[in-house]
C-alpha cells in the first residue's frame, strides 16, 4: 500500500493484521526453540559453543569483506564456484537479473516510489549487509529472492508495458533458474527410471555416495555411525548416524569444547567415540581440513587428513582420498 493514498490508521491496521498472522504461524516454533536452546531465535542470541564454532566456520565463506566485494557479490555468485558460498547451486543469475531489471523498473517510475517499496529495499539492503559481514552462505541471501520478485512485479506493473515485453524480460530469469539447477544439465544424466539408473545418478551427483554404499555393506541396523564433518550425508548413511553442528554428539562435543579441558588429539576423539558406543566413522577430509580449526592446530596437522591414512584403533572400510569410512576396533 502507498502511504500517499491511505491513512496512517489503515496502514497500521494492515501491518498489524499481516504481522499477527506471521506471529501466529511462528510462535510455536519460537517457543520450542526457547525451551530447548534458551533462545527463541536460535542459533542467534545464544552463547552455545556449537553456535560459536559454526559461526567461526561460516565466516570463511565468500570472497572478501570489502566494499568492492559487496558490490561484486551478484557477479561473484555466478562466476565463483558455488561451494565457495557453501552451496551446490548458483543463485547468482537470479539475483543479478532481479536486481538489474528491478532497479531499471523502479528508476523508470521513480516519481511514484512509495514508502512500502522503500521499506522492502531498505530492509533487503540491511539484511544483505549483515549477511555480507557475517557468514556468506548463499542460501541465506537467497531467501530474499521471493520478496524481490514481488517487488519486481509491482514495479513492472507500474510501467504498463505490453505483456509480451514483460515475458521477454523473464525469459533469461526462467532459463537461469531451470537450466542451472537441472541435474540433466549439471551431470549430463537423464532422469533415472530404474534402480541401476538411480544408483548411477546418485554416484554422479553426490561425491560421497560411494562411501555410504561401502558403509552400508558392513554397518548393522543398530550400529552407531559418526559423520565427521559430513553431516550432509546423513540421509544416506546406514545405521544410526550422528554428528552435526547441532543436536546430540555435535562436533564441539567430540572436542569436549562444552566441558573442557578441550580434546585436540584425534586418538582421544576416537577413544571418546568408542566410549559412547560408536562403531564406525565417516570422514570428509576436505571439509575437515577447512573446519578442523575448531579443535585447534593439532587436528589440521594430523595424518588423518592425508589420503589413505587412518587413526590408531581403526581399520579402513573405504577410502577414495576425500571420503573415508573407518571401523572402530
Amino acid at each position: 500500500f502507498s502511504w500517499r493514498r491511505r491513512s496512517v490508521w489503515l496502514a497500521l491496521s494492515r501491518a498489524t493484521l499481516l504481522g499477527g498472522g506471521i506471529v501466529a504461524s511462528g510462535i510455536g516454533w519460537w517457543a520450542r526453540s526457547w525451551r530447548h536452546t534458551g533462545s527463541p531465535v536460535a542459533p542467534f542470541l545464544t552463547s552455545s559453543p556449537d553456535v560459536q564454532a559454526l559461526f567461526q566456520v561460516n565466516a570463511r565463506y565468500g570472497v572478501g569483506r570489502d566494499w568492492l566485494a559487496l558490490f561484486m557479490t551478484p557477479w561473484n555468485m555466478i562466476v565463483v564456484a558455488p561451494d565457495r558460498y557453501a552451496d551446490l547451486f548458483r543463485f547468482g543469475p537470479s539475483c543479478l537479473l532481479l536486481i538489474v531489471i528491478g532497479l531499471a523498473a523502479v528508476l523508470w517510475r521513480r516519481k511514484t516510489l512509495d514508502y512500502a517499496t522503500l521499506t522492502v529495499v531498505g530492509g533487503s539492503a540491511l539484511f544483505t549487509l549483515l549477511w555480507f559481514r557475517s557468514g556468506q552462505v548463499m542460501r541465506y541471501e537467497a531467501c530474499l529472492l521471493p520478496l524481490w520478485s514481488l517487488l519486481l512485479l509491482g514495479a513492472m506493473a507500474k510501467l504498463r508495458w505490453p505483456r509480451w515485453g514483460v515475458a521477454i524480460l523473464f525469459v533469461p530469469l526462467l532459463a537461469s533458474t531451470s537450466l542451472l539447477t537441472s541435474n540433466v544439465i549439471r551431470y549430463g544424466l537423464p532422469p533415472p527410471v530404474t534402480w541401476p539408473a538411480t544408483q548411477g545418478a546418485l554416484n554422479a551427483a553426490l561425491p560421497y555416495y560411494r562411501a555410504t554404499q561401502a558403509a552400508g555393506r558392513v554397518v548393522g541396523k543398530n550400529d552407531k555411525v559418526y559423520t565427521w564433518f559430513c553431516d550432509d550425508i546423513r540421509l544416506y548413511a546406514p545405521g544410526k548416524s550422528y554428528g552435526d553442528w547441532f543436536g546430540g554428539y555435535t562436533y564441539t562435543w567430540l572436542g569436549n569444547v562444552h566441558g573442557g579441558p578441550k580434546i585436540q588429539s584425534v586418538d582421544e576423539m576416537i577413544a571418546r567415540l568408542k566410549a559412547e558406543g560408536f562403531r564406525f566413522v565417516i570422514l570428509d577430509r576436505e571439509r575437515a581440513a577447512q573446519m578442523g580449526s575448531i579443535y585447534g592446530r593439532t587436528m589440521l596437522d594430523n595424518d588423518i587428513l592425508k589420503a589413505h591414512s587412518k587413526p590408531n584403533g581403526t581399520e579402513i572400510v573405504f577410502d577414495d582420498g576425500r571420503y573415508a569410512v573407518f571401523r572402530l576396533t
